[in-house]
C-alpha cells in the first residue's frame, strides 16, 4: 500500500497542478478553511516514512540501552527503509516493456545496473541488465519524453537452464552465459 501510494502520488500531484482540479480543489479549501492545500496533504505521507525511519532508530536506540529485546523494531525499521527501493523497482519493472508475460509474478529486482554486452557478432552496445531470482533481462534504454524511459527487452535469459562461467581478465565484472 505505501509503495503503491508513494508510486502514483506525483501523477496525482500532475494533475492538481493545472486545470478544472486544480480550481475545485483551491476553492474547496478556501471553503473549509484548510490552512493547507491538497497538494501539501498529499505528501504528508510519503514524508512521514522518513519520520518513523529516524523514529524507529531512536526507539532501537533506547530499547538497546534498556537491554530489552528490539527484533520488532529493528524489522519494522527495515520494511520502512525498504520502502523507497521497492518504489524504485516498481517503477523499473513498470517501465520494462516487451515481455510476454507478467514481470509482477517474477518478483522483485534483486538487482540492476549497466553493462556492455557482446552478442554473437562481437558488437558490443551498453545495456541495462535486471536480475530478478530466476531470469536476468537484457534491455535497451530508450528516453521517453524529457522525464521517462522505457527499457525494451533484448534478450531473456532464464537462469535454471544456462551456466554462468566467470571470464575475469581485469577487475571488471565478465561472465558467458551458456545454454
Amino acid at each position: 500500500m505505501h509503495v503503491s501510494y508513494c508510486r502514483d502520488e506525483p501523477e496525482a500531484q500532475h494533475l492538481l497542478q493545472e486545470g478544472p482540479l486544480k480550481e475545485y480543489f483551491e476553492d474547496f479549501s478556501r471553503k473549509i478553511e484548510d490552512e493547507k492545500t491538497l497538494s501539501e496533504h498529499l505528501k504528508l505521507p510519503i514524508q512521514r516514512i522518513n519520520d518513523y525511519q529516524l523514529l524507529l532508530k531512536e526507539l532501537i536506540k533506547y530499547t538497546a540501552r534498556l537491554r530489552e529485546d528490539t527484533t520488532d523494531l529493528e524489522k519494522a525499521h527495515d520494511f520502512m527503509q525498504a520502502i523507497p527501493q521497492r518504489i524504485a523497482d516498481l517503477q523499473y519493472i513498470n517501465s520494462i516493456q516487451g515481455y510476454k508475460g507478467n514481470l509482477h509474478k517474477l518478483g522483485r529486482i534483486l538487482k540492476h545496473d549497466w553493462f556492455e554486452v557482446t552478442d554473437g557478432h562481437n558488437v558490443r552496445r551498453e545495456r541495462l541488465l535486471f536480475l530478478f531470482k530466476g531470469r536476468i533481462f537484457i534491455t535497451d534504454h530508450k528516453r521517453v519524453g524529457t522525464t521517462r524511459s522505457i527499457y525494451l527487452v533484448k534478450h531473456v535469459i532464464k537462469l535454471p537452464e544456462v551456466e554462468i562461467v566467470d571470464c575475469a581478465d581485469d577487475d571488471d565484472l565478465n561472465f558467458v552465459s551458456r545454454a
